[in-house]
């Protein structure tokens, strides 16, 4: 541990070393960049040729490089404040350069030379020079202290690798003394091994043969779980069907009867005698309404999803909303649509889940005008976040656990008509497309209903 130490600390003092040269190197380059810029600019001026200005436009083109190097180089605070006054003294001394070399071109010698006898220029270069001195001789200062902690680092280095390799030979020594006293206990060692591992061997066939035998009955629990899966299936396809015909004919009866009890005789009643056969056939007619609503609901469960395709989400919107339009009919209904991006999915149930959604919201922004319906959709954490905003009558946040469980409703039948299966449909949907549902809501000021969907169609 202490060789390693040394090792890592004498490389990183000459890696300190190695770099103030480098530093010391790079603002000397930068001087000898400025000074050739500046003999270019005197050779163009006296001889007005063209190719005198070569290593000028060299040092234009270096100079930024050169300066972004010792930023990068430098990291002592004063060196680096030396270098953001150095920075502004190059831009004007080559500006200085490029205005004589603008007047040589334009106006002439003598009005290059007029300007050159200002004096402006030869101060600048004496402002960058001292600045330049200044900071090489700062660097050569941390030279010489990086220089003697380097030499410090390899005297420490090689005095702790020597005793290390010492002390190393020392315990080598008695590693083979231990050895040669314990090499008759190895062969000991190695027989109980041996017992060992043929003990473990018999221990794993017999564990085998044990795996094996549960295997073979978890296929056979497997095989008759299956079987009473299926049956389980078809009593509830023949529970759905009873459903569906044996309950919906009473049902019918009820409403029908009821119906003819009035048309026939109905002046014969008194005022209570109507309102409570109406009572009858509004209940007849709201039990037909949730036993269609559960088979929905269990058909969904036992449906198998098509194979997922990329489904145009404008495109089912817009029949939704069209199969909603006598919803709409008689009210002021202001529908706000943003363009969708795609998804996969299985196209009939989504479409489900469009029209859900946008039935609750036209339903329960019966009370407003105008309604607003607004349709749209955000990326969030890589994924797209489809919702349904609505202006209505929204509901409590504290119960809105129980929006997507069947026959839950948080609002009176007496003033929003509906099941409560709708919603709990949408999540069923939902979840099997491997996607999330949620809701947001304020009481009396809307509510906002998103979904999201699996990646699978670029926008």
């Amino acid at each position: 541990m202490l060789s390693y130490s040394s090792v890592v600390r004498l490389r990183h003092d000459t890696a300190q070393v190695e770099h103030t040269h480098e530093v010391i190197g790079s603002l000397r380059l930068l001087l000898s960049t400025v000074t050739d810029a500046e003999a270019a600019q005197r050779g163009y001026t006296v001889t007005g040729q063209e190719s005198y200005l070569e290593p000028y436009h060299d040092a234009v083109r270096k100079l930024r490089g050169d300066l972004q190097r010792l930023r990068t180089l430098i990291s002592d605070p004063r060196q680096q404040r030396q270098l953001d006054l150095l920075a502004p003294l190059l831009a004007q001394r080559m500006n200085f350069l490029h205005e004589i070399v603008v007047l040589r071109r334009d106006r002439g010698f003598e009005a290059a030379r007029g300007a050159i006898a200002t004096g402006r220029g030869k101060e600048l270069q004496d402002r960058i020079r001292r600045l330049v001195a200044d900071m090489e001789e700062a660097e050569e200062v941390l030279l010489h202290e990086r220089d003697v902690n380097a030499q410090r680092s390899s005297a420490l280095t090689r005095t702790v690798i020597v005793a290390g390799s010492v002390v190393a030979f020392g315990f080598v020594g008695l590693a083979l003394f231990f050895i040669g006293q314990d090499f008759s206990g190895r062969e000991r060692a190695d027989a109980a091994l041996r017992a060992a591992n043929e003990e473990l061997e018999t221990r794993v066939r017999e564990r085998t043969a044990e795996v094996q035998r549960l295997n073979a009955e978890l296929e056979q629990r497997v095989v008759e779980r299956t079987a009473q899966l299926e049956a389980a299936n078809k009593e509830l396809e023949a529970f759905s069907y009873s459903v569906s015909h044996d309950l919906r004919a009473p049902l019918r009866t009820v409403d029908g009867f009821s119906q003819a009890l009035l048309e026939d005789f109905g002046s014969q009643l008194p005022e209570e005698g109507h309102r409570q056969v109406r009572t009858i056939r509004e209940g007849a007619q709201r039990m037909g309404a949730l036993i269609d609503d559960l088979l929905a609901f269990s058909r969904l469960g036992r449906q198998s999803a098509s194979k997922p395709v990329v489904v145009d989400m404008d495109r089912l919107v817009r029949e939704a909303l069209e199969e909603l339009l006598p919803e709409r009919q008689g009210r002021r209904v202001e529908i706000r649509a943003a363009r969708l991006p795609p998804s996969n999915g299985d196209n009939a149930l989504l479409k489900q889940v469009w029209a859900n959604l946008l039935s609750n919201a036209i339903k329960y922004t019966r009370k407003r005008d105008p309604a607003v319906v607004e349709i749209g959709s955000v990326s969030e954490d890589g994924e797209t976040v489809y919702f349904v905003r609505d202006n209505g009558t929204g509901f409590d946040m504290r119960y809105a656990h129980k929006l997507f469980g069947v026959f839950q409703r948080l609002h009176r039948a007496e003033d929003f008509e509906g099941t409560g299966v709708g919603l709990a449909i949408v999540h069923r949907i939902i979840r099997r497309h491997g996607g999330r549902v949620w809701a947001e809501a304020v009481v009396d000021r809307g509510a906002t209903f998103h979904f999201t969907l699996p990646r699978g169609a670029d926008s």
